[in-house]
């Protein structure tokens, strides 16, 4: 009898251990679980914000996509008519070319008379060389209206003359006259011109120009006698051959950078690392001494479409 009562209270401590490991056990895997869900709503929390932020980003993309030729309009430089964002008619705007209230005014930087021998009749001839300032970049009017006062050496003026000329693309715009002779009221032989007032009419259009051809000057002998002779020496600075019509215009000047004479010749090809002789020549003294060279190409190489 006091056997079995012994098996029973062992059983009872025995279930009663199982009891307390149970209850210990549900202890610990209660938190797991309670972490694993907070993590799960962690997630979806972060799901729910990306979902957004992509659904924003698609449609930015999509306003951005339809309104990109109104931000950023293509160029419609060359239709004849003002639309985008254009200034005025094909230019300003995402167009190249200025408009023409943004122009910088081309400016007379210099006007010369030059003594150049006589005509049939005995009367002197003059050749005047006018240089003008272009500061607009890319930028060129195709002609000029120039009215020129020439004033003599009374200090009177003498005459009025207009003259068009062709604009060159390079940043320096040489007008050259030749053979100009005074008016025939005009009888007295001493009176001679002394000065030139020159104005640039201001009904020119901006056109795109190219640039010009540039040519390198290696060196030059001048000789001065009744009938001077200028040699110099060039070579072209491109890597290809240029097979074209180029207009040299050469400037001497003395030793406080005045121009003393001018003379053009015509080259139609510039080969690369060739070294080239040019010979210039006058038909009368230069009276001053010549110090330096200056070469100017004329050129006229504009946009076309």
């Amino acid at each position: 009898m006091e056997s079995e009562i012994n098996k029973i209270i062992t059983s009872t401590a025995s279930i009663e251990k199982k009891d307390e490991y149970v209850s210990s056990t549900s202890d610990v895997v209660a938190p797991v679980a309670s972490n694993f869900s907070e993590k799960e709503n962690d997630w979806n929390s972060r799901r729910r914000i990306y979902y957004i932020v992509g659904i924003i980003l698609i449609i930015l993309s999509f306003i951005f996509y339809k309104s990109y030729d109104f931000i950023f309009p293509k160029a419609t430089c060359f239709d004849k008519k003002q639309n985008n964002i254009e200034s005025g008619v094909d230019c300003g705007g995402a167009c190249e070319l200025m408009c023409k209230n943004t122009f910088i005014p081309l400016e007379v930087k210099l006007a010369k008379a030059f003594n150049s021998g006589f005509d049939a009749s005995g009367n002197q001839k003059y050749d005047f060389l006018i240089l003008l300032d272009n500061k607009n970049v890319k930028q060129s009017p195709k002609k000029l209206t120039l009215n020129i006062d020439i004033y003599g050496n009374n200090g009177e003026k003498l005459d009025s003359i207009i003259k068009e000329a062709k604009v060159t693309t390079y940043n320096k715009v040489p007008v050259l006259i030749n053979d100009y002779v005074l008016p025939k009221s005009i009888t007295d032989k001493s009176i001679t011109v002394s000065k030139l007032f020159v104005s640039v009419q201001d009904d020119y259009d901006f056109y795109i120009n190219l640039g010009y051809y540039n040519i390198s000057l290696l060196d030059y002998k001048f000789e001065n006698s009744n009938t001077p002779k200028l040699e110099i020496e060039y070579t072209s600075p491109y890597k290809d051959v240029i097979s074209t019509d180029i207009d040299l215009l050469v400037i001497l000047k003395d030793n406080l950078d005045n121009i003393v004479g001018y003379n053009t010749r015509k080259i139609n090809t510039l080969i690369p690392e060739r070294k080239e002789m040019l010979t210039f020549s006058w038909k009368q003294k230069i009276e001053e001494n010549v110090l330096s060279v200056e070469l100017i190409p004329l050129t006229y190489l504009f946009y076309t479409k």
